[in-house]
Parts: structure tokens; C-alpha cells; sequence
């Protein structure tokens, strides 16, 4: 198999996960979420992945670097 043809493969592969993935709006927090393929849990899509709201509304360049709004509580939830 050539390099390319095995990029060629991989190519599918991941577009095959991305389409088989849900994605929602978290009842929450309202933020973007997803569910991949074989996963229980909805998780936040930002970079870390995570399935807390307030831990998703981490912000680096933020004076207060989370939504303290957010309870401690909430985990990515799709709305209905």
C-alpha cells in the first residue's frame, strides 16, 4: 500500500466517525456538543473535550477564567 492510498484510507475513516457523530446544543450551558460513535457521554466540543458545563466555559484570556454561572453540576446534555 503507497503512503497515499493509506491517506486516501484514513480520509474515510475520519469522515465515517464525523458523520456518525451527534452533534447537539448543550441544554445547559447552550454550548455546541457532540457524541462520537461507541461513547456514553455527550461531551463539549472545545478543544479539552469536556463533559462539565462550567469546565468547558474555561476561558484563558478571560478575567475570570470560568462562567461561574455554570453550576459545578452540569454535564454536557442534549437539548431535546
Amino acid at each position: 500500500m503507497s503512503a497515499r492510498e493509506l491517506l486516501e484510507r484514513i480520509d474515510e475513516l475520519a469522515a465515517s466517525i464525523s458523520s456518525a457523530t451527534e452533534r447537539s446544543e448543550c441544554r445547559n450551558c447552550r454550548k455546541p456538543i457532540e457524541l462520537g460513535p461507541g461513547e456514553d457521554n455527550w461531551v463539549h466540543c472545545n478543544p479539552a473535550r469536556n463533559r462539565g458545563c462550567r469546565a468547558a466555559s474555561f476561558d484563558y484570556d478571560a478575567e475570570s477564567a470560568w462562567d461561574d454561572s455554570l453550576a459545578r453540576s452540569w454535564k454536557a446534555q442534549p437539548s431535546a
